[in-house]
């Protein structure tokens, strides 16, 4: 800010407010005695950024923001708009500072993070070079917020399963929020399902359309499915919409960056997490101000922080069947192998039974009573290949009444005997 003592008209920091005028302002010619006009020498900035995404377009907003509060900042706008074609960083205007993303990989980039002119540099890049002389900091999503964020709202949303799909390129930032994710998820003792994507550039979208449905059909029903960004997360939904798979009743599908653009015309409507990509240019031109005035970096890394999720109707189960689905799965997951019935579920999760029963045709594509018999088998199958107990109290320990009625439903459903399943997972 601008502050007049004894008739002297000068630039104050405000986290430099104990030194001289003269150690502190070398880019400040001060007058004293008669107000006089304040003369700035500029601090040249290249900002490098690829304005396709909206991410950058609103970092961009962030930094021009910070530029316009700056006079003595002289800002060139680089990257891949097309008003930024044409106009070489010339040898005599060599920057003072630089925001770059992972355009520094290129011929141009890379001579901008060798000049010697450069006092400092922000990268905006997911995997910044090695090595660079001037003090820099690296610009970074704060993914951990962002995977805290998608926890909560499908816990909040009764869910008890769980998916992520990355980038599918092998990026660090994707592999971090699946890291982080399932960090969150387990200290609820929440199982996490990843997708297993291909080798980078080894597959069409026909073979990752098949594979992603393939996976998606056999994951349990209801699952809130976070993909690492909003085209991932069309992705999902196309495949959904393709194969009758529904949203949200059967997966709530959450993206990350709020690209209205896909968002609102996908369908359904894509929910999405929004960090704030502008803050975090203002915040990345604040720290490159410091830097180009002397004070290094101190953190070496500054963080974009969450700013809002915003629920379409990719996760608003407006008619409430995922919920009670999951629900009544809960508590059939835990007293599956005791003496429980259909009446006794209905009047824990509340409403009628026809409703329920509609609302698990819905959801899971089956009965409350064959769900049941999921559990029960489920339970069979693992004594079976863990334990020697004999069949007659394996029937009884997951709440058959029958030996004779479990062994013919196994069969039925596996087709194989419970003593041939035995001896080929033994």
């Amino acid at each position: 800010r601008l502050i007049l003592i004894d008739s002297c008209l000068f630039y104050q920091k405000t986290t430099l407010q104990n030194r001289t005028a003269t150690s502190l302002f070398p880019n400040t010619m001060v007058f004293f005695g008669k107000l006089s006009v304040m003369k700035l020498q500029p601090l040249r900035v290249v900002v490098s950024l690829d304005v396709r995404h909206r991410a950058s377009q609103n970092a961009i907003a962030g930094i021009l923001r910070f530029a316009a509060a700056h006079p003595e900042w002289d800002l060139q706008m680089r990257g891949n708009h097309p008003s930024n074609d044409g106009f070489a960083v010339e040898a005599d205007w060599m920057p003072d500072g630089l925001i770059i993303d992972d355009g520094w990989r290129t011929r141009e980039g890379e001579r901008l993070i060798a000049s010697p002119a450069l006092k400092g540099i922000i990268f905006a890049s997911t995997v910044p070079p090695r090595v660079c002389s001037p003090a820099h900091d690296v610009l970074v999503t704060d993914d951990r917020s962002l995977a805290a964020a998608a926890a909560q709202l499908f816990i909040g949303h009764g869910m008890k399963n769980f998916a992520f799909v990355g980038s599918g390129q092998e990026e660090r930032w994707s592999d971090a929020r699946e890291c982080f994710f399932r960090e969150i998820l387990a200290e609820e003792k929440l199982p996490l399902h990843v997708y297993p994507h291909p080798r980078r550039g080894k597959t069409r979208w026909k073979s990752e359309f098949n594979a992603l449905a393939a996976w998606i059909a056999a994951l349990p029903k209801p699952c809130g499915i976070w993909a690492a960004h909003d085209q991932r997360a069309k992705h999902i939904l196309d495949v959904c919409r393709l194969t009758k798979i529904k949203v949200p009743e059967q997966v709530q599908v959450l993206g990350v960056d709020d690209e209205t653009y896909i968002c609102d015309q996908t369908f359904p409507p894509l929910s999405s997490i929004a960090p704030d990509f502008e803050r975090g240019g203002y915040a990345a031109a604040e720290a490159l101000h410091s830097m180009m005035n002397g004070f290094a970096a101190k953190t070496g890394r500054l963080s974009i922080p969450l700013k809002t999720v915003t629920q379409r109707l990719s996760t608003t189960d407006i008619s409430g069947a995922g919920m009670r689905v999951a629900h009544a799965c809960e508590i059939i997951r835990r007293n599956a192998c005791r003496k429980i019935s259909v009446r006794m579920i209905v009047r824990e999760v509340g409403g009628s039974e026809r409703l329920l029963e509609k609302n698990f045709k819905s959801v899971l594509g089956h009965s409350i009573i064959r769900e049941i018999q999921n559990r029960k088998l489920n339970m069979v199958r693992q004594m079976l290949s863990k334990t020697a107990s004999p069949l007659g109290a394996i029937a009884a320990d997951c709440g058959f009444n029958s030996e004779n009625y479990l062994k013919n439903l196994f069969k039925r459903r596996f087709g194989m005997t419970m003593s041939e399943f035995r001896r080929k997972v033994r």
